[in-house]
């Protein structure tokens, strides 16, 4: 199973682990935040329900440096096809508990049809 890795920041990565389900390819996208070799939210998007979203503000560490993924956050699968690659767009709000909020929207991970 592909697994790639975004960092969103020094101790925070998103983790995008991509298998298959039936008779399709790559079409399934299991979503894990991380931090400190320790998973603290997973999803796992398909192409029926393919936005998960973060329910509750997610505190990763303590103190001033903690980071914070606000709820609302989400992340949002694109089936590979033949004609277009796969890819996880993520939607974040982040940031620390005395800091300003900061956006990231983009891509966390692609990958094609036939990845391995």
């Amino acid at each position: 199973m592909p697994t790639y890795n975004w960092n969103l920041n020094a101790t925070v990565q998103i983790q995008t682990v991509v298998s298959s389900q039936g008779s399709s390819t790559n079409n399934v996208a299991t979503v894990n935040i991380i931090s400190a070799g320790q998973t603290l939210w997973t999803t796992t998007l398909i192409q029926t329900s393919n936005v998960g979203v973060v329910g509750g503000d997610l505190i990763i560490g303590t103190g001033s440096a903690a980071t914070v993924i606000y709820a609302g956050s989400n992340f949002t699968l694109t089936v590979p096809t033949a004609l277009t690659g796969g890819s996880n767009a993520a939607a974040i709000t982040f940031g620390a508990p005395n800091e300003p909020k900061h956006d990231y929207n983009g891509l966390v991970a692609s990958w094609t049809l036939t990845s391995t």
